[in-house]
């Protein structure tokens, strides 16, 4: 290491993390690799790091690989790790790997937890895909976990993507009944919904 001093799991690890928060893959990816050439054998977190790092900047395919090699070396995953790949594909709108990586997860007995199904659901709000965030919401219920204020949140950005101000009424009536109250990102979603409608009369009646 610099100045003499050993690097150790521990401190690679916490670097690799550093340039992952930073969104910096590259970097991440140097110090793994640095910390494996002076002899570390590298655990799942060190992986899980640089995975998150991809994911920081929607690199799924990327994040995929670096999942991968872990497998290769008879790491554990663990759901933090499946997570962060299912975050990465969500940065980058591809429903279809995140649904087959959440599967991937449950095969390997890690059940998706509310922040996966948020992943998800945040998928497809991106591409306004309002049956296929009913459907992620079926399955969360089913799994037995309740939405939060970013699932709710999240669906209405959807409803505003796909310009249903009926759905986004309907989500909006379900939060409050669940006892959250909406905030400034509610209301957004709201006007944004009634906008992409046509229907900014409809808005103002709400407020």
């Amino acid at each position: 290491g610099r100045r003499g001093l050993a690097l150790d799991v521990v401190a690679v690890s916490a670097v690799i993390d550093a340039c992952a928060k930073a969104g910096d893959a590259a970097r991440a990816e140097g110090w793994f690799e640095r910390g494996v050439a002076e002899g570390i054998e590298p655990n799942i977190f060190m992986y899980t790091s640089v995975i998150d790092a991809h994911a920081q900047t929607g690199s799924g395919d990327a994040a995929a690989q670096w999942m991968q090699r872990a497998l290769d070396r008879r790491l554990s995953p663990t759901l933090v790790s499946y997570n962060a790949v299912i975050n990465a594909y969500t940065r980058s709108g591809q429903v279809e790997r995140v649904r087959e990586w959440m599967q991937q997860a449950h095969d390997a007995g890690c059940a998706p937890d509310l922040t996966t199904f948020n992943s998800a659901i945040h998928a497809c709000a991106r591409r306004g895909d309002v049956a296929g965030m009913d459907r992620l919401v079926g399955e969360l219920e089913a799994a037995g976990k309740r939405l939060d204020q970013v699932s709710y949140n999240t669906i209405l950005d959807g409803c505003a993507k796909a310009g249903d101000a009926e759905s986004a009424e309907r989500w909006a009536a379900e939060m409050r009944a669940a006892g959250l109250k909406p905030n400034a990102r509610t209301y957004a979603g709201m006007v944004s919904a009634y906008a992409s409608a046509g229907g900014m009369e409809r808005a103002r009646a709400w407020f």
